[in-house]
């Protein structure tokens, strides 16, 4: 029976990321030769404008980084928030490598859904972009919700010395790693950073590198990586590090 439940949910799984890609109920996904932009169909009228001038508005808004391989802005559009992403062509070399494959900002649209799926929190993607030259992919923008500026590490910046964190607190971040061991997947950067603490809960973002395993040794591997990623983030001998290593997920 597990076995058959599996399978079916893997195939539950497959059909909605199909579903990202083309025009449904779900999402509104228009193609032509200049590229591909995909919105989710509940939300076309809060980002449609945002859509049509994404560079203007990440000129004005606040930006977070800015130049190399991505920019990334807090932009204010009908009384709400919203994030921007742009990932850049920063030369011929670059893009005649990213060219030819779907771009991160396209991973990162259909990971966000997976990571959903399985029942792992993250900030809701709401649209994405494809810029394209006869087929051949350019720049691409990510838009998602805004979910606030606090971050794993400011969340845990007062515990580095006592290591007294919140048993909800450290059972929030138990669970987001038991979850990615539950579903096999890494996230191939899991710096604190990139854990945003929102309502009292953990939400993965920057979702580039996001991989859902098939065999269980690659998965091991990339796990321990994860792992030790985050754990870098305070210094090793400090009593926060000595308790998170203690007590957070692993597998062997």
């Amino acid at each position: 029976m597990r076995d058959a439940v599996a399978k079916i949910r893997r195939w539950r799984i497959r059909d909605y990321l199909k579903k990202t890609a083309r025009d449904c109920s779900l999402f509104s996904v228009s193609k032509s030769r200049s590229g591909i932009t995909a919105i989710q169909r509940s939300r076309i009228g809060e980002v449609a404008e945002l859509i049509a001038t994404l560079d203007r508005f990440i000129e004005s808004g606040h930006i977070y980084k800015t130049g190399g391989a991505a920019t990334v802005a807090r932009v204010q559009h009908k009384g709400q928030s919203w994030i921007i992403k742009r990932y850049n062509i920063k030369d011929f070399l670059h893009w005649l490598k990213r060219c030819w494959r779907p771009s991160r900002a396209w991973h990162s649209w259909q990971a966000g859904f997976l990571l959903e799926l399985e029942g792992i929190a993250v900030v809701q993607n709401v649209a994405v972009r494809e810029r394209r030259l006869f087929g051949l992919r350019r720049q691409a923008w990510l838009i998602s919700e805004y979910a606030g500026e606090q971050d794993l590490v400011d969340r845990f910046a007062p515990y580095i010395e006592n290591a007294a964190v919140p048993a909800a607190d450290l059972q929030q971040l138990q669970q987001l790693l038991a979850s990615m061991i539950r579903a096999k997947i890494s996230h191939g950067d899991l710096k604190g950073h990139n854990i945003l603490w929102h309502n009292d809960r953990c939400l993965l973002i920057d979702l580039d590198a996001v991989r859902q395993h098939k065999s269980h040794g690659s998965f091991v591997r990339a796990f321990k990586r994860d792992r030790a990623r985050l754990l870098r983030n305070w210094p090793q001998d400090s009593p926060l590090y000595l308790l998170l290593d203690k007590h957070l997920p692993q597998i062997d």
